[in-house]
């Protein structure tokens, strides 16, 4: 999603932009209530699916929403209002135990969706179920909102690299090579990954039990995790792809400009859809929608990565990088090549 959403989005739709972040409290509400309530009947399941999908619609658009360049917004929410509330937002946003706590959060989440529930027989325990979906729910999507509101304001941060405009901390520490490595490799890695999540998936509908659970759950959580890393590779110098950069970039990116356009205009939706459709296909569990849905998400992850893959080697020369879109380019431009990236 650009930054610049009210800029980027025709009137209609800004709207959507303005209030995404309210309305997707209670379109979180309904999904969670419906989700617990989906081996009630399929009108139920299907209500579910829809209101997930509403959610993330919400989600993202609340995500990409700058207040600066729409015109609905008279003053800015009260989390960017005050220095203080700002110098909070790039606490949380580097708080190592907070992104952590996500990571793991997300991780029960998966796991407690595709195992077995034989507890979920009374009510109370639907309850509990619904408050857990409920609050994991807003927690990602707060967290989308933090990404992408911290970076408009990094010249306030306090933390140093990130106000000199850096988006990771520079060096090389034996982890990062390992994260550098499965990103920049990582394509290969999700065309493996995602077709056999998908088998997966398709044998834990069809066959409910401890055993298929486990391993849908172990493949969904691995695939996620390099899926991120190529994304973190998408938006950084990197070793491996230093090594080979091409020798004339700009022709490179000449010949991969529809490549690359499509590639900003689907990264954001590729990966909601998986994600989304992915858990629709939790709550559809017993229908054939859903195991129509655990394919399509399986094509829509290996599409990202394979796009993200033809986009990294010429990310220097990418116009869309650069100033936002190649038909606004600025003819004056310098041309990369003769300044090539330095690997951090």
């Amino acid at each position: 999603m650009p930054e610049d959403q009210g800029r980027s989005t025709p009137p209609e739709m800004a709207a959507f932009a303005h209030r995404g972040r309210h309305l997707m409290v209670p379109a979180a509400l309904t999904a969670a209530a419906l989700s617990v309530l989906h081996d009630q009947g399929l009108a139920f399941s299907l209500g579910a699916a829809c209101a997930w999908l509403l959610f993330g619609w919400f989600a993202t658009f609340a995500a990409g929403h700058d207040w600066k360049a729409c015109s609905l917004c008279a003053q800015p929410p009260r989390a960017l209002a005050t220095s203080s509330a700002r110098a909070r937002l790039a606490r949380r946003h580097h708080g190592r135990v907070i992104r952590a706590g996500e990571k793991y959060l997300l991780d029960l989440v998966i796991a407690q969706a595709v195992l077995p529930k034989p507890y979920m027989t009374t009510w109370w325990t639907k309850v509990i179920a619904a408050v857990v979906y409920f609050l994991t729910a807003m927690v990602i999507a707060t967290s989308m909102v933090r990404m992408h509101r911290h970076p408009r304001y990094r010249d306030e941060c306090h933390v140093e690299w990130c106000r000199a405009g850096l988006d990771r901390k520079p060096g090389l520490s034996k982890l990062r090579r390992l994260h550098q490595w499965t990103g920049h490799y990582g394509v290969w890695l999700i065309c493996v990954q995602a077709p056999a999540t998908c088998v997966l998936g398709l044998l834990a509908e069809q066959h409910h039990g401890l055993a298929t659970g486990t391993f849908y759950g172990i493949a969904l959580i691995l695939t996620g995790r390099v899926a991120i890393a190529v994304a973190l590779h998408s938006m950084e110098p990197c070793l491996h792809c230093a090594r080979h950069l091409p020798a004339n970039g700009g022709e490179a990116a000449d010949r991969r400009m529809r490549w690359l356009r499509l590639f900003h205009v689907t990264q954001v939706w590729l990966l909601a859809a998986a994600f989304l459709g992915w858990a629709a296909s939790w709550v559809l569990a017993g229908h054939v929608a859903a195991k129509v849905l655990v394919c399509a998400s399986a094509f829509a992850v290996v599409a990202w990565a394979v796009l993200a893959r033809v986009h990294s080697p010429v990310r220097p020369w990418c116009p869309w990088c650069r100033d936002g879109g190649g038909e606004e380019a600025d003819a004056d431009t310098p041309d990369p090549a003769h300044s090539a990236p330095v690997p951090a």
